[in-house]
């Protein structure tokens, strides 16, 4: 498949959106982000670009995977990960993100791995590594990859506390 991904796909009620390993191009439509029944958005493997809203999960309350991956984004993650309680998934890595990673994933109780590894993440700030501390809390979290970035600080002794589920930390 190539081309852009349509504007009418967001007046469907299509909870599983998998359009992985295309020739997607452009950005992802503002009508995809109103539907609130939307449980799998994997668009990586494509050639998608923009930066995304940064309230962008906040319409999608029952989102379990988040695949964002190997495409061409830009700018924040989103702030609004934290808030889409049921996430599990989070697959970011090999885009163009810049900035902190959002501290307070550790809401995120369901999560079972998390990858925004080969990105520009990170600030001169030098405690980009905070946000491990609140990634402690989930409890289910098998892997967490956030490795090539440009994140700095030391790793942190909370790293320690992870769950004995954690299999793979790069």
């Amino acid at each position: 498949m190539k081309g852009s991904i349509p504007e009418e796909l967001g007046r469907t009620c299509i909870d599983w959106m998998h359009l992985v390993f295309n020739r997607l191009a452009g950005t992802i439509p503002s009508s995809l982000y109103n539907l609130s029944n939307r449980r799998y958005f994997q668009v990586g493997a494509n050639q998608l670009k923009g930066s995304l809203s940064q309230d962008m999960v906040v319409s999608f309350p029952h989102l379990k995977q988040l695949v964002l991956a190997e495409n061409r984004f830009t700018g924040l993650v989103p702030i609004s990960l934290s808030n889409a309680s049921m996430l599990e998934y989070i697959f970011l890595l090999s885009n163009s993100f810049t900035g902190p990673v959002p501290p307070n994933l550790g809401r995120l109780q369901n999560l079972q791995a998390i990858s925004m590894a080969v990105n520009q993440l990170g600030t001169s700030r030098g405690d980009d590594l905070s946000f491990i501390d609140s990634l402690a809390n989930c409890t289910r979290l098998q892997i967490m990859s956030f490795n090539q970035n440009f994140l700095k600080g030391p790793l942190l002794s909370t790293i320690a506390n992870f769950s004995t589920q954690l299999s793979r930390l790069a």
